[in-house]
């Protein structure tokens, strides 16, 4: 039996389905997915120790996990954590609304598709559909400078990744513009995922007609919904694969434009009937 703990958020725990859809029913591999961001338990703990393989993200800022006294015999495998801030500039933040009674676990507008701009114009208070147009017209680089938010995410990425065995970087300079690899700003798409499960098996030493069925597999991230892109955001970078008035894929399936996320934004008030219409 080999035990493989792969330890980090929902990027690495698409890794671990990946690599468990790959093994087929029988096999003699045992998988855990341990996520310290969210606090760890002495069973977990545990399973670390016994490990035969540690897969472990490497994260800024890391998670506080001292895995450097935990199976210092196991062969550890690292993965950076990609995360496409200068897409989304303003995340980061939970909407200001968000409730814990709310219908839908940790309120819709969580950190991953909350607006922190959006939620200052929200204190200052202002008619709905003059944020919607005012925000919509925003000229971005008059507020943050969005090609100095790229360099950022080259230097975290190529310190995540200091032997460069990955390049998510050049991956995504070379694909943002044509093709969506990102739904959310750490939710990464297909093709990055796979292009982190390629590497990291590779080096894992697992076989060719394994690593076969894992490019079979489908692949998915955690989460369908589709954060829209600020239309400015979309003219900077020249990004082909957004057309103008873009339709997203949000919550429960609902189709929403840019204008349309902006305006439930802003009338949204997590634990009441319109969440639960809405969305």
């Amino acid at each position: 039996m080999v035990r493989v703990a792969f330890i980090g958020d929902h990027q690495v725990k698409s890794l671990k389905q990946m690599l468990d859809l790959s093994a087929g029913p029988r096999t003699d591999q045992q998988t855990i997915h341990v996520d310290p961001f969210s606090g760890t338990s002495k069973v977990w703990r545990e399973y670390i120790e016994r490990a035969d393989i540690l897969v472990v993200q490497s994260a800024d800022p890391s998670f506080e996990l001292e895995l450097d006294e935990l199976n210092q015999m196991a062969p550890r495998h690292f993965v950076p954590r990609v995360a496409a801030d200068f897409l989304w500039p303003f995340g980061g933040q939970a909407h200001l609304r968000n409730f814990t009674a709310s219908p839908v676990p940790g309120g819709v507008f969580t950190t991953e598709l909350g607006d922190a701009y959006l939620n200052r114009l929200l204190v200052h208070g202002a008619n709905v559909e003059q944020i919607v147009q005012s925000y919509s017209n925003l000229d971005i680089t008059t507020v943050i400078d969005l090609d100095l938010y790229v360099r950022l995410f080259v230097q975290q990425q190529e310190r995540l990744d200091p032997d460069g065995h990955f390049d998510i970087a050049g991956l995504v300079l070379r694909h943002f513009r044509s093709e969506p690899l990102f739904r959310s700003p750490t939710q990464p798409g297909t093709r990055i995922i796979r292009h982190l499960a390629e590497i990291l098996f590779t080096r894992m030493g697992i076989g060719s007609e394994r690593l076969k069925k894992i490019w079979d597999c489908p692949g998915k991230t955690s989460s369908g919904v589709q954060l829209p892109i600020h239309p400015h955001i979309v003219r900077h970078f020249n990004i082909q694969w957004v057309q103008k008035n873009h339709i997203y894929t949000f919550i429960q399936n609902q189709r929403v434009s840019f204008k349309e996320y902006v305006r439930r934004y802003v009338t949204y008030n997590s634990g009441t009937d319109l969440e639960e219409g809405l969305y």
